[in-house]
C-alpha cells in the first residue's frame, strides 16, 4: 500500500541491482531505467526497471506524488481506492492463486492497465525472478 512506502529511489543503490550487474543480467546503461521502493521503514524492498528514463521519472514523481496525497486522505477514500487497484488484480488472476502468472500479469499490465512494458524488459524481469526465487509482482 502507498501507505507503506518510506523512499522511492533512483538507479542502483543496492545490492540486489549490484548482483544483478554482477550476473550481467543487468548492464550499467541500465542504470538510468532502475528505481527502488523502499517500503514497511525502510525494511522491504522492490526494485523496478522502467522502459526508458523518462517513464522511471514519471513512476518517481507519480509514487511521491502519492505518498503526500497518502498523508492527506481519509480511510474512507483509502478504502476505495485499494478496491480499485485490487479488483484489477483478482480479475488477473484466472488460477486464483493469489498471485500472478506471466501471462496474467502481461495481461494485466497491457490490457487493465494500460501499461507498456517492452517484451525485454518484461522477460528481463521473469528471468530475474525465476533466478532469485522472488517476484516482481504479487499481491494482497
Amino acid at each position: 500500500q502507498i501507505k507503506d512506502i518510506s523512499e522511492v529511489r533512483p538507479g542502483f543503490g543496492n545490492q540486489t541491482f549490484a548482483h544483478l550487474l554482477k550476473k550481467r543480467i543487468l548492464k550499467d546503461t541500465d542504470e538510468d531505467l532502475a528505481f527502488t521502493i523502499m517500503y514497511n521503514n525502510h525494511r522491504s524492498e522492490l526494485h523496478l526497471m522502467a522502459p526508458n528514463k523518462r517513464i522511471r521519472d514519471l513512476w518517481i514523481a507519480g509514487l511521491q506524488i502519492l505518498i503526500d496525497r497518502q498523508a492527506r486522505k481519509s480511510q474512507r477514500d483509502l478504502i476505495k481506492e485499494e478496491n480499485w487497484i485490487l479488483s484489477y488484480f483478482r480479475l488477473a488472476d484466472k488460477d486464483k492463486s493469489n498471485s500472478l502468472s506471466k501471462r496474467e500479469c502481461r495481461k494485466l499490465l497491457t490490457n487493465s492497465l494500460n501499461v507498456k512494458v517492452p517484451n525485454d524488459i518484461f522477460e528481463r524481469l521473469f528471468q530475474v525472478k525465476k533466478k532469485q526465487n522472488f517476484c516482481f509482482f504479487f499481491f494482497w
